[in-house]
């Protein structure tokens, strides 16, 4: 099945399953600037309920192939090779005997400087193409910062710990730096500093190199062109100063005036700052814990000796991850939820069904009175942490609590349209997702009271989480059910 194909609403039992447990095959995809990673898992799920609302939950998930480390393929500085990549997922499928059909969800994630590869949108493309019911994300820095937070065990051991953490994720090409209190995700920042920044072959030239690279090599005195001799002094100075600057922004919310673009993201505050612990992650991160990992002729081995030691100077403890390179996504969990009729709104059916949609869990105040500013001001921060296009179709996740007065669902109302601002007949369906049963009555106040001229539809009784997509279905007479698939993100 093709990701062209679109997805059923049902699950679908194989000999040996009973109605109330599914096994899925995923797959997780992770290109990166400097890597590829692979990874085949199986889920088994459980159904958590027995009425109208049939929720499945993940209850074991397993590994069951994870390709070696491969290194992406460039045709040149600004191009990926989309051959030479399909062509080694297609031999790890072979090797590990997935074939496209059993493969029931996945996910493709382009991250770090591979997202700006002029072909990047392509190359996804050409990966998920025919193998199965895949999400494509192109995680920019906000996000990808936020796939490391998870992928490395930080959130959980934030969450297991009682911690404030800071998880520095350090890739090929840029660091992404997520804070982390109690096991929610407090600010994410980026900045330029990667061990893939300049590459040397065995004959110690150079064959990859990075604008930052380059501006560095430059200001140190040295040549900085592919093909160009480079010692191993140049590499220890390069290192030692990308190091420093990384340090700088953790504790100071420097910037750096030789890198262009050092700061990807805004340096409000110092991320190191009144934090309780550090966990390093991505490729740097192998290094870091473990000096004795293999050099691959980048800059990452010397990055991680000059961080280790300076971090190791400060009086806050050093804590492992549970996955440094691997701190990526194991692939897609999903279930299935049917929501009662009497509870959702749908103002025009023609905006059924809807596929892959990006859902943002909003953590708003809505106890008391209900500022509307304030919440507009929140969904605009959680929208842009998560990097949402809100000119293309997305759900918005709200926790309702307190009484459903009038003037309570009219603030919240005049919150969601200061947001939205444009109530254009044509813009994209507005989707509002709620755990408590208020969806029929904010849908019908939007649309018949505040004259909402797009498309609205609600739907209530669903707990949604950050990192989760949503298949909404047709209505299904005469029960007047919406079938809902929610698609989690899976990690290790």
């Amino acid at each position: 099945m093709s990701n062209e194909d679109p997805p059923t609403f049902a699950i679908q039992h194989d000999e040996g399953w009973d109605i109330d447990s599914v096994k899925l095959t995923t797959i997780g995809i992770d290109i990166g600037t400097s890597s590829t990673i692979v990874s085949v898992a199986s889920l088994s799920m459980k159904r958590m309920a027995r009425d109208l609302s049939s929720q499945f939950t993940v209850v074991s998930r397993r590994e069951n192939h994870g390709s070696r480390i491969m290194f992406t393929p460039y045709t040149g500085d600004e191009r990926i090779d989309g051959d030479a990549l399909k062509k080694m997922i297609d031999e790890f499928y072979s090797e590990h005997g997935v074939r496209p059909d059993d493969v029931d969800t996945g996910v493709v994630i382009l991250t770090g400087e591979a997202l700006l590869k002029k072909n990047s949108e392509a190359v996804a493309n050409i990966v998920s193409l025919g193998r199965g019911r895949f999400v494509t994300i192109a995680a920019g820095h906000l996000m990808e910062a936020t796939l490391a937070a998870f992928g490395s065990g930080a959130v959980e051991l934030s969450k297991k710990e009682g911690k404030r953490i800071l998880n520095i994720d350090i890739g090929g090409g840029t660091t992404k730096l997520s804070v982390i209190e109690n096991g929610e995700i407090e600010s994410v920042q980026a900045v330029r500093v990667g061990g893939h920044t300049i590459v040397r072959g065995p004959d110690g030239r150079i064959t990859r190199i990075e604008e930052s690279g380059k501006a560095v090599l430059e200001w140190l005195g040295y040549e900085s062109n592919p093909g160009d001799l480079l010692d191993d002094g140049a590499m220890e100075k390069v290192s030692e100063f990308l190091a420093h600057s990384l340090f700088d922004a953790i504790f100071d919310a420097k910037s750096n005036d030789i890198i262009p673009d050092f700061t990807l993201t805004p340096l409000s505050a110092p991320p190191g700052k009144d934090v309780d612990a550090f966990v390093v992650s991505g490729g740097v991160g192998e290094h870091f814990y473990d000096p004795d990992t293999e050099d691959f002729g980048d800059l990452g081995k010397g990055i991680a000796t000059v961080l280790r030691k300076r971090l190791s100077e400060s009086d806050i403890s050093i804590m492992r991850p549970d996955h440094c390179i691997r701190a990526t996504v194991m692939g897609l969990s999903q279930y299935t939820a049917q929501i009662s009729g009497s509870t959702v709104y749908v103002s025009d059916e023609n905006a059924l069904p809807l596929f892959n949609i990006r859902t943002v869990k909003i953590e708003a105040d809505l106890i008391g009175d209900i500022d509307s500013e304030k919440l507009r001001q929140r969904i605009k921060e959680r929208t842009e942490m998560f990097e949402v296009d809100v000119s293309s179709p997305f759900a918005m996740f709200f926790h309702w609590d307190g009484a459903p007065s009038y003037r309570r669902l009219r603030a919240f109302c005049e919150g969601i349209i200061r947001f939205v601002g444009s109530i254009d007949e044509g813009a994209p369906p507005l989707i509002l997702i709620f755990d408590e049963d208020v969806a029929w009555i904010i849908g019908d106040m939007l649309k018949s009271e505040m004259g909402v001229r797009r498309k609205v539809v609600c739907v209530d009784g669903v707990s949604l989480g950050d990192l989760e997509f949503i298949d909404i279905g047709s209505k299904i007479y005469p029960a007047g059910v919406l079938p809902l698939t929610v698609k989690s993100l899976l990690f290790h």
